[in-house]
């Protein structure tokens, strides 16, 4: 919780939130399906903030829930892991297809530790 990622993306979830309630209120009240009075702007402003509050709280929250140190509750995978799992999966496979196996293959051995680390991802 301490550390500047969480809160980077605690706060980049509270913008989004904020902007996302901004833009709910002012379709509402073009398609009619809201009576907004906009020259009390402060009302969807305040609403908006309201929101952004609740989404720090559930980030907060989210650390007891996920991945440790994060204000989600899955885990994310960057392109990075996604390509070794993929190049883990493609040698493993190729460990397995080889006619002769030899009698350490570390390239596979090491393929196959790194499927055990991605674990049920499928790509």
């Amino acid at each position: 919780m301490w550390r500047a990622e969480f809160w980077k993306q605690a706060v980049e979830r509270a913008v989004k939130t904020f902007a996302q309630v901004l833009f709910a209120a002012y379709v509402a009240g073009k398609l009619d399906l809201l009576k907004i009075d906009w020259s009390a702007w402060r009302d969807v402003v305040i609403t908006a903030g309201i929101a952004a509050g609740v989404s720090v709280i559930t980030s907060l929250a989210s650390l007891a829930i996920g991945p440790g140190g994060t204000p989600s509750w899955v885990r994310v995978w960057d392109t990075a892991q996604l390509r070794l799992a993929e190049r883990a999966r493609g040698l493993a496979q190729a460990a397995r297809k080889a006619p002769t196996p030899a009698p350490v293959d570390h390239a596979a051995y090491r393929a196959e530790q790194a499927l055990a680390e991605v674990g049920q991802l499928k790509l």
